[in-house]
């Protein structure tokens, strides 16, 4: 083996000064082309289930608890405690939760929303639900509003203007017509989760200010509970557990695992990324097609030289192996060229503001770019072993060259 080692070394370099090079342009360009857009396609599944991921996080808690009763009563309230207090390792905070529906006035333009409470006195709870906010905002006054960017757009609103607020409830007819409750509030900040659903619906008070619009108490018997491990998974495991115990020792009370609702969407996501990555696998394998024709005419071009390296002492599979690891290290060359080009479009494209997604559709309308190892070093993998089968295909018409017949020529 040590005497073929210097043969190798010199068969390469002449290979490489003979005309493998203008050769193997169209080669190398086929295969930057198709690695490139299988990288595109799956860093922005994989950038999108992410960024989507993390808007759904921002924006909501993981589990819901919530009572068929509109009070609960103090020995209600006591034993709720004691089974949360239950999951400390599990939940990292837990409030009383609230949700009203109002109708907001400006200027003449009424939309519908849901307002949820801010809760002063719990501070790991908002910097779950309400990471999305600015420092400045975690102080919300009884007369401040924080809206969402979709809902604030649709009104005409910006920061500091004062807008009505009416309660659906209030709403009476007299004889003098209809009657309504409204109160004024100041928009103090404009929020993006990035989730459309909650940006064009949603209004944050203060939430003792919140429970005096409903005109009920703080015992509220909706809770929400944020997870010290915030997966789907988890989430389901401990709503599971906590309906338990609630059929046992609360049966008014029942928890609802948001998470898991998300993530039939994300099932969908990822059996759609599987379908695409399969479908693109076919543009590496026509690119494939181009190697096999390459080194095909690459081939009968240097049958001289092949057959020279033959008297020399070289078996069949001694030249296809000489000729594989050229042939590999030109297809490294588009494979890296590919990837680093798939990424750079991906990068530009989720970072350019001309166009972006239909939040009303895609949920979001931003994607950030969040490419893993796993999926390039999947891509990488995908690539070579598709050509290096395209190359030991090419490699095959070797076996049928008669030494004889090289020389006679």
């Amino acid at each position: 083996m040590k005497r073929l080692i210097p043969l190798y070394w010199s068969s390469l370099k002449r290979l490489n000064k003979s005309s493998w090079g203008k050769n193997s342009v169209f080669m190398i360009l086929g295969i930057i082309i198709a690695v490139s857009a299988l990288t595109l396609s799956m860093i922005l599944f994989e950038s999108y289930e992410d960024s989507l991921s993390k808007a759904f996080k921002v924006s909501q808690p993981d589990i819901s608890i919530i009572s068929n009763q509109s009070e609960l009563t103090s020995q209600q309230e006591a034993k709720l405690k004691e089974i949360l207090d239950g999951y400390r390792e599990d939940v990292l905070a837990y409030t009383p939760d609230r949700k009203v529906s109002v109708m907001i006035n400006n200027k003449g333009i009424n939309k519908p929303a849901y307002l949820q409470g801010y809760h002063h006195e719990n501070k790991s709870y908002n910097e779950s639900v309400y990471s999305f906010a600015r420092r400045d905002t975690f102080d919300v006054q009884d007369n401040d509003i924080i809206l969402g960017h979709y809902l604030a757009k649709e009104l005409d609103v910006k920061i500091g203007d004062s807008i009505q607020l009416v309660l659906p409830s209030s709403i009476r007819y007299s004889i003098f017509g209809l009657v309504k409750k409204s109160e004024k509030f100041l928009v103090k900040d404009i929020y993006k989760t990035g989730l459309y659903e909650v940006d064009v619906a949603r209004g944050i008070l203060s939430s003792k200010k919140l429970a005096s619009l409903s005109e009920k108490k703080l015992g509220q018997v909706s809770y929400s509970l944020i997870l010290s491990k915030r997966t789907s998974e988890k989430s389901r495991e401990i709503a599971n557990k906590l309906n338990l115990e609630f059929r046992a020792e609360l049966p008014i009370m029942y928890a609802q695992d948001i998470l898991s609702y998300d993530s039939a969407i994300f099932s969908a996501l990822t059996l759609q990324k599987i379908m695409i990555f399969l479908i693109l696998c076919i543009i590496v394998i026509v690119a494939g097609f181009n190697v096999i024709s390459t080194i095909s005419s690459i081939i009968n071009e240097k049958i001289e030289e092949i057959g020279i390296l033959m008297t020399l002492g070289l078996t069949r599979k001694q030249v296809k192996l000489l000729y594989y690891i050229f042939s590999l290290l030109l297809t490294h060359i588009g494979i890296f060229m590919g990837l680093g080009l798939g990424y750079l479009l991906a990068y530009i494209l989720t970072h350019q503001d001309y166009f972006s997604l239909k939040a009303d559709v895609y949920f979001i309308d931003k994607i950030m770019i969040s490419p893993s190892f796993a999926s390039m070093f999947l891509i990488y993998g995908t690539s070579l072993l598709i050509i290096s089968l395209t190359i030991l295909i090419s490699l095959r018409s070797i076996n049928k060259l008669q030494i004889i017949n090289i020389l006679r020529r």
